[in-house]
């Protein structure tokens, strides 16, 4: 009689063991997947606004009727990145300048941190460029 309660005891502290090395080893993938999916949502919305951005500037060249000067592009692009970039994060520049048939380039970097302590807190720099041909 004593030995069964001894046996269901054992089997349930050896029960609690496995659940709770299963569990870690679950969660942290789970988070691991989260904050994978975070960062990619994060460079979808850099490189989108940096898109939106160059698009900005090649319709608004030298003959245009509203020309657009860089810190215009950069805070076009910085106000459509939902809070990730700030105009100092963001790039213009002209080749050769800003008139009809020049190319525009806008670049902008993003520094993502998880934001799970049990992960690695290295930052990662996305960074997204987008070029385009001026046509007004």
């Amino acid at each position: 009689m004593f030995r069964i309660r001894r046996l269901i005891r054992e089997e349930r502290a050896t029960a609690i063991l496995e659940f709770t090395l299963v569990a870690i080893v679950f969660f942290m993938i789970t988070m691991g997947i989260m904050e994978y999916a975070r960062m990619i949502l994060a460079y979808d919305v850099v490189a989108n606004a940096t898109r939106d951005g160059v698009r900005y500037a090649a319709v608004r060249g030298a003959q245009s009727a509203h020309i657009a000067s860089a810190s215009d592009i950069k805070t076009y692009v910085a106000s459509h990145s939902m809070g990730h970039l700030s105009v100092s994060n963001v790039t213009v520049t002209w080749t050769p300048n800003n008139s009809t048939g020049s190319t525009v380039q806008v670049q902008s970097q993003y520094n993502f941190q998880s934001i799970v302590p049990l992960l690695p807190q290295d930052v990662v720099t996305l960074s997204s460029t987008a070029k385009m041909v001026i046509t007004y």
